[in-house]
């Protein structure tokens, strides 16, 4: 079975390239718009990984991770921020990975086989 990523973006574009470039590398790809969209995907579905965009509408990518973690069903998904601002303080990430927008394919397929073995 294919490991599972969650793709929480709201731009749909963004959305779209990510899920062909990681169904091309093999995974199985689950979307979210929003962040309310982003944690019932996470809770109900069960990802192996997230990859949570910093800015989204409902719920920003800050408060997701932040509800992520206080939930021991979602505890300890490995997620990854996808951010174009400058990574903001440690402690309220404590534990996910940045990837600054824009970034590389091959890149970002390296990071997240990384992230999936180590889990």
């Amino acid at each position: 079975m294919s490991p599972r990523i969650l793709v929480a973006e709201d731009d749909h574009g963004v959305r779209t390239t990510l899920g062909f470039i990681l169904e091309d590398a093999g995974y199985e790809v689950i979307f979210a718009e929003d962040g309310e969209q982003a944690l019932e995907a996470a809770q109900g579905q069960g990802p192996d990984l997230i990859l949570l965009d910093n800015l989204m509408p409902k719920l920003d990518g800050k408060e997701v991770f932040s509800r992520l973690r206080a939930d021991p069903e979602t505890r300890a998904i490995p997620v990854m921020v996808l951010s174009g601002m400058d990574q903001e303080s440690h402690d309220e990430w404590e534990g996910a990975q940045f990837i600054g927008k824009p970034f590389s394919f091959d890149d970002l397929i390296a990071r997240i086989e990384h992230l999936l073995a180590d889990a």
